[in-house]
């Protein structure tokens, strides 16, 4: 809404704020900050001002990580000095909910069963035992084969010698243990019937989680001004100026900056309850809304 020629605000309904934000204001502060001068004393590396010159100009992109173009010692030189964030909060977040899940997980799910199966038949040794004529992988080489036709040579008489199938049968159960008949199978069954079963069921929703929070504004977009930002070397005058305008007299104004925000409270607290603010939420406000002409700069 253009109500500029009244009162020179330029509204706009912001749905995502919740309330009217002033256009005009806003571009007002914006344009204070571009045009805010520089300190002399700040002084930019060359390969800074060579990074800023082409981004404004589009020939590069230093969220890629290749360091082998025209631009790849600029990049490498920015990526090691001003290292940026490496993962967004979200993310980050995601993160530990899974692995909050997986440590909460069962571990009996991934126990196969009860039947024991040799994983390794290796001999563990560091000596020359079979020949100390050859070198020690030599004789490593040497022992695992050894090993090997040792573990493997009962096997064969038993499958020679087996009655009713006996060994057949014992290596079948072996192998199906380790493929496909262990826990984990029936019990993921189980939570799946379960999960049909219950599925349809309303769960109470989450009283913290479905508890609607208020959105903080900052005071760019409000126009308020917090009472923290406020110091002594910077808005003493400011708050003299304000309090003022206020009505407080000049002689009443306090000489500490504590007791002059205290007494810009207590002002700002009749203010709102005068407009049909209850007394408590205005109280619990931690920023007010200047009346004077006072800067109120809440940065050096």
């Amino acid at each position: 809404m253009d109500l500029r020629r009244t009162s020179g605000w330029l509204e706009c309904d912001s749905e995502a704020h919740k309330c009217v934000v002033n256009l005009a204001a806003f571009d007002a502060f914006i344009r204070r900050q571009l045009e805010a001068s520089i300190p002399e004393d700040h002084d930019f590396s060359p390969q800074v001002l060579a990074a800023a010159e082409r981004l404004c100009d589009g020939n590069i992109d230093l969220r890629e990580i290749n360091c082998e173009d025209h631009n790849g010692e600029l990049r490498w030189h920015l990526h090691s000095t001003h290292l940026a964030v490496p993962s967004m909060l979200q993310f980050v977040e995601s993160g530990a909910k899974e692995a909050k899940h997986v440590s909460a997980t069962d571990r009996s799910e991934v126990i196969r069963t009860c039947l024991a199966v040799v994983r390794s038949a290796t001999p563990l040794g560091k000596g020359k035992s079979v020949n100390p004529d050859l070198s020690f992988n030599a004789n490593k080489i040497l022992a695992i084969l050894q090993s090997a036709c040792a573990h493997a040579e009962p096997h064969v008489q038993w499958s020679r010698t087996q009655v009713d199938y006996a060994c057949d049968s014992r290596l079948a159960a072996v192998h199906h243990s380790m493929k496909q008949g262990h826990f984990k199978n029936d019990r993921v069954d189980t939570k799946k019937a379960r999960v049909d079963r219950e599925g349809s069921k309303c769960k109470k929703p989450n009283a913290a989680q479905s508890k609607q929070t208020q959105q903080t504004l900052a005071a760019a977009v409000t126009g308020l001004i917090p009472y923290g930002k406020l110091s002594k070397a910077r808005n003493m005058l400011d708050l003299e100026e304000e309090l003022l305008f206020r009505g407080i007299p000049v002689e009443e104004i306090p000489p500490l900056i504590s007791e002059r925000k205290e007494m810009l409270k207590h002002l700002e607290i009749e203010r709102l309850t005068a407009e049909g603010t209850k007394e408590d939420d205005a109280a619990k406000l931690k920023t007010f809304k200047k009346q004077s002409n006072a800067p109120f700069k809440t940065s050096d």
